[in-house]
């Protein structure tokens, strides 16, 4: 049933609604008059065209992550690392590892037990344990290893998706569906798990809604004279706003107070954008709008575009907020 050194300080955007960010301390976002505006009198020349045949647009393709990251407090931060094992921690992992290979449970249980006492915070050891139970229809006990490993890593994928099966066997949907969406938000471009979770809600009784909010433009820097921007009809403030941040010079230092290759991917910079895509009829920013006003704009900022971008930004979101976003795609991806 197996599911086929890097140190991270990260320092996560406030968590603000679009009614919320312009503080009268910072200045407006500029608005889709003012971004045309700028782009029109700046000193850089600005080449705009259109994308009309949006079917062959190439979409960027977004990085899945690994299963071995914790985190760890220090003072006021929050470190997210990757799991070393210790050497006995690795000695007793690989030959549990071995053991499981060739079906020997019994000798692969005693040596992920012999790993827990030298690595107790390593969550592996329990959710192959549980994993064993598994195979053999112990889904009790499965259970209670693969909930050992969510208690000891909570941001470990494998267990949230490995608790979501042992609900599923006992025909406890609701709970397979909640674990199985915590294990998408934590390994947000995941494709194998993205379909289960859809098998997931038809489990719930429920259906996917696969809506998004996928910007569709292409900008190209030319020295350092100006941009050629390309985009959609429905993407044009987007894309227009998105130049500035890149290349107008004092626009990023101005909105964020850092360079755009310093910070390139922000909340801010993405409320901006849409902000200045507000003219759009696309239905999928109808849609954000009314999303907005039920309050749930900063998760569909988060969900639909930042998650995607930078997937390890999840793993440092506080409980409050993967609630919120659980939430967020009970609410908005649900297919009525």
């Amino acid at each position: 049933m197996k599911k086929i050194l890097i140190l991270l300080f990260v320092d996560l955007l406030p968590f603000i609604l679009l009614a919320q960010t312009n503080k009268t301390s910072e200045p407006e976002l500029p608005g889709p008059k003012e971004v045309l505006t700028i782009l029109e009198n700046s000193q850089k020349i600005y080449t705009i065209d259109m994308i009309n045949d949006t079917a062959g647009f190439k979409f960027p393709e977004y990085q899945q992550i690994g299963d071995q990251y914790y985190l760890e407090k220090k003072d006021s931060s929050t470190l997210l690392k990757q799991y070393m094992l210790s050497k006995a921690g690795k000695f007793n992992f690989e030959k549990a590892e071995k053991h499981y290979t060739a079906k020997e449970y019994d000798s692969a249980k005693f040596y992920y037990k012999e790993t827990m006492k030298t690595d107790s915070s390593y969550s592996k050891p329990y959710i192959y344990i549980g994993d064993i139970y598994y195979l053999n229809n112990n889904y009790d006990s499965a259970l209670v290893y693969y909930k050992k490993g969510v208690d000891v890593n909570a941001i470990d994928y494998d267990a949230h998706w490995f608790l979501a099966d042992a609900y599923n066997k006992k025909k406890d949907y609701d709970l397979e569906l909640k674990e199985l969406i915590i294990a998408h938000l934590l390994n947000r471009n995941h494709k194998e798990l993205f379909e289960r979770l859809k098998i997931g809600f038809k489990h719930a009784g429920k259906r996917w809604d696969d809506w998004g909010i996928t910007p569709i433009f292409d900008i190209t820097a030319r020295g350092d004279s100006g941009a050629y921007i390309k985009m959609s009809e429905e993407w044009v403030g987007y894309a227009c706003a998105e130049a500035l941040w890149r290349y107008e010079p004092g626009f990023s230092e101005k909105y964020q107070g850092v360079k755009y290759k310093d910070q390139p991917i922000s909340y801010k910079k993405e409320v901006s954008c849409l902000y200045a895509n507000q003219n759009s009829k696309s239905k999928d920013m109808e849609k954000l709008w009314k999303i907005a006003k039920d309050g749930y704009f900063e998760e569909a900022v988060w969900y639909e575009i930042l998650s995607k971008e930078v997937p390890l930004s999840v793993l440092v979101m506080s409980h409050d907020m993967i609630n919120r976003l659980v939430e967020y795609i009970n609410k908005y991806h649900l297919s009525l």
